[in-house]
């Protein structure tokens, strides 16, 4: 009889140890759901190809030269003499379904100029052998800039054009001032045309696993 009282007595006492000082620490996980963050990121392109138009040479082709141009109607003080540029990349790399596209043109200044500039969309194609005489239309302006630092960027906004990773072409005019002069493709000390578009896309973050350690 006292056998049977004393054997459960044993057993309780055991139990009551591992719950307070002897307990064994277990890993329980939890698995929170995925989540979809936005994330800023932008694609950065090399123009494919560029070159210059001008007035007073207009069978002549510029791709070859080193620089682009963009001068108004009296260029340097002789009439009948514009320049335009023409610009073309190739967009590769924005997500499909991403949000709040920006993009932008960068022009590196061959020299310091007062000079009024705009961009417009090119719909035509051209080659490189492009001159005045057989040059495609300009759209509309889609952004200006006034006023040319040698060696610095100028960067124009050309975000309405965007409809997605594809070719662009821009064509490139002086609306006052002196003639513009920028590092085309082929200045081999220079900085090329680039096209930067920045975008929001939706980044999955997780699932995460959330490791609880409880006494049990």
């Amino acid at each position: 009889m006292p056998h049977r009282l004393w054997a459960p007595l044993a057993g309780m006492a055991m139990l009551a140890g591992a719950g307070v000082g002897g307990a064994t620490p277990v890993a329980a996980r939890t698995t929170l759901p995925e989540t979809a963050l936005p994330e800023t990121a932008s694609v950065s392109v090399t123009v494919d190809q560029d070159t210059y138009l001008s007035e007073a040479n207009p069978d002549t082709p510029h791709a070859a030269y080193t620089w682009l141009a963009a001068c108004p109607r009296t260029c340097d003080a002789t009439a009948g003499s514009e320049r335009q540029s023409l610009v073309r990349f190739t967009v590769v790399g924005v997500p499909a379904g991403a949000t709040g596209v920006t993009m932008r043109l960068r022009l590196r200044a061959a020299r310091t100029t007062d000079s009024s500039i705009s961009v417009s969309k090119v719909a035509a194609t051209w080659a490189d052998g492009v001159t005045w005489k057989n040059r495609p239309s300009l759209g509309t302006a889609l952004d200006t800039a006034k006023g040319l630092t040698d060696g610095r960027d100028v960067e124009l906004d050309v975000s309405d054009a965007f409809t997605g990773n594809g070719t662009y072409s821009f064509g490139i005019k002086a609306t006052a001032g002196a003639q513009a002069v920028f590092d085309s493709a082929e200045a081999a000390d220079g900085m090329p045309p680039r096209l930067i578009a920045t975008y929001t896309a939706q980044r999955v973050a997780g699932p995460f696993r959330r490791t609880v350690r409880d006494i049990r």
